[in-house]
């Protein structure tokens, strides 16, 4: 081989490993931001609030706990490609705390034929007094509430929702997902086909209760001990 075919060959070898390591830090670089997240915190005193609505369009994961606190704190995780899309806010008005999950009028979607499939990956974590209301209104959404509030009704299209020790009133509607209770004081009382209603044991210190009333259309529903979880 000529000096010449060398030098050549040489060349070559070194443009095809530049490029290379151009495309793999191209590639890393995407990877690394389609997977970032957004994460924000808030914490603020309850004072004469009295209900929490949460209305929610695109996907979440919602995990929702009772507590002796007079603060209402909130943390929300955003992942995705299109995670600046979609704005998770709240606002107050009169009694009630408002959380919603608007798109953002300053984004805008790319032309992506496969747009529907990169959706937000959503998790929204928050702590409330236990005496305040919970009402949920979801399209889909995986929720998880543990102790007991003064009322939770839910409405549900789809996905998971899971409710442990709740010594409350109930009012659930998940049509095309599952519906767990975890309680040791509750047993349905008139289970016909895709609804249960009940009564909790300890109702008897508290007459003016009514109970409760789980719902589907085509999903499932379990009334369970806390020592099956």
């Amino acid at each position: 081989m000529s000096y010449l075919h060398r030098i050549t060959n040489q060349i070559t070898c070194k443009r095809f490993f530049y490029t290379s390591v151009l495309v793999l830090f191209a590639f890393a670089k995407a990877y690394s931001q389609d997977n970032s997240s957004n994460t924000r915190a808030t914490t603020f005193t309850a004072g004469n609030l009295r209900t929490l609505m949460i209305e929610l369009n695109e996907y979440a994961e919602i995990h929702l706990q009772a507590s002796q606190t007079t603060n209402i704190s909130i943390t929300t995780t955003q992942r995705g490609e299109y995670k600046e899309a979609v704005e998770l806010t709240h606002y107050i008005k009169n009694d009630t705390v408002f959380f919603k999950d608007p798109i953002s009028n300053i984004y805008q979607k790319p032309d992506d034929k496969l747009a529907a499939h990169k959706v937000t990956d959503a998790v929204v974590k928050m702590v409330i007094p236990h005496d305040m209301n919970l009402n949920i209104v979801a399209q889909s959404a995986s929720i998880h509430t543990r102790g007991s509030f003064s009322y939770i009704q839910i409405n549900c299209t789809s996905g998971a929702i899971t409710i442990e020790d709740p010594n409350c009133d109930l009012d659930i509607t998940n049509i095309l997902g599952s519906t767990t209770i975890y309680c040791d004081s509750i047993s349905p009382e008139i289970r016909l086909g895709k609804k249960a209603t009940f009564n909790d044991k300890r109702r008897k210190k508290r007459p003016n209760k009514n109970g409760g009333i789980i719902q589907t259309s085509s999903g499932n529903i379990s009334i369970l001990n806390t020592e099956d979880k």
